[in-house]
């Protein structure tokens, strides 16, 4: 049992790491995104990348996105 939660502990940070690094690739580019809360699709760049209650969310504006709201990504 030990063994599987050192697992499912190790798969956890890696799939952290895997959307850290998602998100530090769309630094800079442009993106479309469902705005927070709804409403017509938004174009910004992307200024930096964070973590919000535990979750990784870009900076693009004002806008805190996450990455499941990205629709489209140009460079």
């Amino acid at each position: 049992v030990q063994g599987i939660q050192s697992l499912n502990a190790n798969f956890a940070e890696m799939l952290k790491l895997q959307q850290l690094s998602q998100g530090a690739d769309l630094i800079g580019k442009t993106v479309t995104y469902a705005p927070p809360g709804g409403g017509d699709p938004r174009t910004g760049t992307v200024a930096s990348v964070s973590v919000q209650d535990g979750a990784f969310v870009l900076d693009v504006g004002t806008d805190r996105v996450a990455l499941a709201q990205i629709q489209n990504v140009t460079s």
